[in-house]
């Protein structure tokens, strides 16, 4: 590590789809959106980033965070899992588990975000943990219980007014280890950016032990209210991230999937 600098390593796809993400998350920083982790290089060696000093959360840094968030979203794409601009290809990955996203090049086939969530997010990770014997069939009978109310239109809620696109410039990822907290405020990293719903992203945020999140929605919701009965939807909206988790790390997660569909099947 040279002095200043963060050098991130994993594969080439891995690498060259997050600094394409971090890229298309930038271009709101000039309109207010959030801080985005600079990049200083993509090399053999790994992706070279600006190394992040952290400090005390606050609630100022929360909401001002939550504000900007907003601006983020807002900067839209233009159908549900579009890639960043430049990605090109129909893969990607969010973690180490393969993720689908639809390049300028093609047209997405989904006009709700139900269908969408199901096809392309909520069924294949849910195969990849039955596969991985970490989905129990009665838990995966649930499973598609969600799957039909979902794609029934029953959560296709309006995204916040500021996003004026079929879908959100969403970061993807965005748990709490993915916001460092520093004196300049919140500054994000490792995202896995695809167009989504921005409830999506503040779900997932609030997951594995982010805090001050009360302010970071009061920052949000200042700037751009999220639709009625937005904090029902919260579960629901972490369905993915969590049977991702399943897949990846094994059946510690199942019981968090399972409060989860608990609440509406």
């Amino acid at each position: 590590m040279n002095h200043g600098e963060f050098i991130k390593r994993a594969t080439n796809a891995e690498l060259e789809y997050e600094a394409a993400g971090l890229n298309w998350l930038r271009e709101a920083e000039p309109d207010g959106g959030a801080h985005i982790v600079a990049i200083r290089g993509l090399d053999g060696e790994g992706l070279h980033l600006d190394y992040l000093e952290s400090t005390t959360p606050t609630e100022a840094a929360a909401r001002a965070f939550g504000a900007a968030l907003a601006l983020t979203h807002a900067k839209g794409a233009r159908c549900w899992g579009a890639a960043p601009d430049t990605w090109d290809s129909t893969r990607a990955n969010k973690g180490k588990m393969p993720m689908s996203v639809v390049p300028l090049s093609e047209e997405s086939t989904y006009s709700s975000f139900g269908e969408w969530l199901v096809a392309e997010r909520l069924r294949p990770v849910a195969e990849a943990s039955a596969t991985n014997g970490d989905l129990p069939a009665t838990t995966a009978k649930r499973l598609e219980k969600v799957y039909h109310l979902l794609e029934s239109g029953e959560f296709d809620t309006p995204q916040p007014p500021l996003v004026k696109t079929p879908a959100a410039r969403l970061h993807g990822d965005l748990w709490a280890g993915n916001l460092m907290w520093t004196n300049q405020g919140i500054t994000l990293i490792d995202p896995s950016a695809y167009g989504g719903h921005a409830e999506t992203d503040l779900a997932e945020c609030g997951l594995f032990g982010t805090p001050l999140m009360s302010e970071i929605y009061a920052g949000y919701n200042s700037v751009s209210p999220l639709a009625k009965g937005w904090e029902e939807r919260v579960p629901l909206h972490r369905i993915y991230m969590l049977t991702l988790h399943l897949a990846l790390f094994g059946a510690g997660y199942l019981s968090a999937v399972e409060t989860i569909l608990q609440r509406y099947v």
